[in-house]
C-alpha cells in the first residue's frame, strides 16, 4: 500500500520559533497539520499567516490530546503514517525525510539526540539514560533515546485509546508498539540547546514516566522513588550496573548524574552496531 505521511506538529506559545519551523517545512506543507494548543501568545496568527492547516484548541490540553487529534485528523484524511516534531526549534526539520524513509521498515522510529554526546549536559545524558534502562527493564528494548519527540509511525489500533495524561504519553505509545510485537528504529539528529535550557529534569516528567512503567511492570522501586518525589527527596537507582543519583532542587526539578563514562559506553553500540534496537 502507497504511503501517505502526514507531518503533525504541536505548538503552545512559540511564537518565537513556528514561524521559522514552518518556512523550513514549506516543501510539505500541503501534508502537514499543526495543532495550536491553546497559545496566549501570536502563536495562532503566525501559523495563519503561514498558510499551513492548522487546528486550534480553545485551551492548553498537552501532549495527549495532541496525539489523538492528529490521530482523528490521519484518519479521517487517508494518512498511512505520521511524523511528529516539535515547534521550539530544538528538532531540525532537514532530518523529516530520513524519518519518512525509515517508516518504510519500521512501524515506529524515535529521534536519537544522543550520538555526539561531547555537546550534551551530563546530566542530560543521565536521565535520558534513566529513561531508556528502565525501558530496557520494562519491554527488553534498548534504544539511545526513548524520550524524543520527533517521531514517526504507521498508523494503526496501536496507536490509539492513549490513558496516559502529560509527557508519559511518550513512553506509553513505545511501549505499546513494543508489547504488539512492531519493529521499533531509530533516527540519528543533532541535539539542539538554547542558551536558556534548564538541564534539570521536571518532575512532572519523571512521575509520567514512573506511572507509566507501574502499568507494564510489577516493581517496589518504582512506588519507593514516588514516595521520595512526593516528598521532595533525593533518589537512587540502580539498573543494569548503571547508578543514578537524583537531586532535588527547589525549582521542583530533579538533577540527575551518573558515571559519564559507563554511560558513554551504553550509546558507543550503537555507533559501532547501528541496526541495533532490540534486544
Amino acid at each position: 500500500m502507497k504511503q501517505n505521511i502526514l507531518i503533525a506538529i504541536p505548538a503552545y506559545n512559540e511564537e518565537k520559533y513556528i514561524g521559522i519551523l514552518l518556512n523550513q517545512l514549506e516543501a510539505y506543507k500541503n501534508q502537514a497539520l499543526v495543532v495550536n494548543d491553546g497559545s496566549t501568545d501570536n502563536t495562532e496568527q503566525l501559523i495563519k499567516e503561514s498558510g499551513f492547516t492548522y487546528i486550534s484548541n480553545a485551551i492548553n490540553w498537552g501532549l495527549t490530546e495532541f496525539y489523538k487529534t492528529a490521530l482523528e485528523y490521519a484518519i479521517k484524511n487517508g494518512y498511512t503514517h505520521m511524523i511528529t516534531l516539535d515547534s521550539d526549534g530544538q528538532h531540525d526539520p532537514l532530518y523529516v525525510e530520513d524519518f519518512m524513509k525509515k517508516v518504510q521498515k519500521y512501524d515506529l522510529v524515535v529521534g536519537n539526540r544522543f550520538t555526539n554526546l561531547e555537546i550534551i549536559p551530563g546530566s542530560k545524558i543521565a536521565s535520558n539514560l534513566f529513561a531508556a534502562l528502565l525501558s530496557r527493564k520494562i519491554h527488553g528494548i534498548t534504544l539511545p533515546d526513548v524520550a524524543c519527540g520527533f517521531r514517526g509511525m504507521k498508523i494503526s489500533t496501536v496507536f490509539g485509546g492513549f490513558r496516559i495524561e502529560a509527557f508519559g504519553v511518550v513512553y506509553d505509545m513505545l511501549f505499546r508498539f513494543v508489547k504488539s510485537g512492531s519493529e521499533v528504529g531509530y533516527v540519528n539528529i543533532p541535539a539542539i540547546y538554547h542558551p536558556s535550557d534548564v538541564y534539570s529534569t521536571k518532575i512532572d516528567e519523571i512521575v509520567s514516566l514512573l506511572n507509566v512503567a507501574r502499568q507494564y511492570i510489577d516493581w517496589s522501586e518504582l512506588e519507593k522513588i514516588l514516595v521520595k518525589i512526593i516528598k521532595k527527596k533525593d533518589f537512587k537507582l540502580k539498573l543494569y550496573g548503571h547508578e543514578f543519583f537524583a537531586q532535588y532542587l527547589d525549582s521542583k526539578e530533579y538533577l540527575f548524574s551518573t558515571d559519564l563514562h559507563k554511560a558513554k559506553a551504553y550509546y558507543d553500540q550503537f555507533k559501532t552496531n547501528p541496526q541495533l534496537h532490540l534486544f
